[in-house]
């Protein structure tokens, strides 16, 4: 039984790193100048490349506290909850999935990634920062697509570990 999760999680963790190098892809391709893509095709395989490395590393820290939960359940001849590895897996695959968003709006805006400025707004004016954000973004489509994604991504871990209620 055991097994079956751990293939579970396999295909899960599988799926997201295709997820995040799509994600990599769209990234790449809505900001970036096509014609300057066809003079660094092997540096852009070089990022991609350490991009899924460092996929990998995020996956393998959301990856701990679910050994040591299923190793404590093998030494207590128990099953691991589904419920509570849904909850688990989603709670921070989605943590990852917003700031996936919140990257690519900090991006558009300032020309840059997700840094210590991004840690700076919380002090600037949040009644300017709001009305900047509702006036340069569609923000009730946004929010519409990110849950859809929510949504999608519930019932796929759902469907993967086999719950049909929860």
């Amino acid at each position: 039984m055991q097994r079956e999760y751990i293939y579970s999680i396999l295909k899960i963790y599988l799926s997201a790193l295709i997820f995040l190098t799509l994600w990599r892809l769209f990234f790449l391709i809505y900001f970036s100048d096509l014609n300057l893509i066809q003079n660094y095709k092997y540096d852009i395989l070089n990022i991609f490349f350490l991009g899924i490395r460092i996929d990998l590393t995020l996956l393998a820290y959301i990856q701990v506290p679910i050994s040591i939960y299923m190793i404590f359940n093998i030494f207590m001849n128990k099953f691991c909850n589904k419920k509570l590895l849904t909850i688990y897996l989603f709670t921070t695959l989605s943590i990852y999935s917003f700031l996936l968003f919140a990257n690519f709006g900090f991006y558009s805006y300032f020309g840059e990634n997700i840094n210590l400025l991004f840690f700076g707004i919380i002090d600037d004016d949040k009644t300017a920062i709001l009305k900047t954000i509702w006036d340069n973004y569609p923000v009730i489509y946004i929010i519409f697509i990110f849950f859809i994604y929510l949504y999608i991504l519930f019932n796929y871990l759902k469907r993967t570990f086999n719950i049909i209620k929860i």
